[in-house]
């Protein structure tokens, strides 16, 4: 049981560095403070970048991943999506 939670706690503490990093990293580079000063709203030029393009992607990739691992069916009844009825 102490194993279990020492991985997740790797695992999550993994997944919001790699957050933070990618928050950071883009065509402008940003501190890790320029990236706080946007998060918390006080840095308006970081804020527009991060929050309107880098932080929506992040979270969209991590939806897809997410959904991927779940089984198809719940999928389809979250999407609504009839597996029975043809396309075309």
């Amino acid at each position: 049981m102490k194993r279990e939670r020492l991985a997740y706690a790797v695992v999550i503490i993994g997944l919001l560095m790699t957050i933070f990093v990618a928050l950071m990293s883009g065509v402008d580079f940003y501190s890790p403070a320029e990236v706080w000063g946007a998060v918390t709203g006080q840095n308006n030029t970081a804020f527009n970048t991060v929050m309107m393009f880098r932080l929506p992607r992040i979270l969209a990739a991590l939806f897809v991943v997410a959904c991927c691992q779940l089984p198809v069916p719940s999928v389809s009844r979250f999407f609504a999506i009839n597996w029975r009825t043809p396309v075309f």
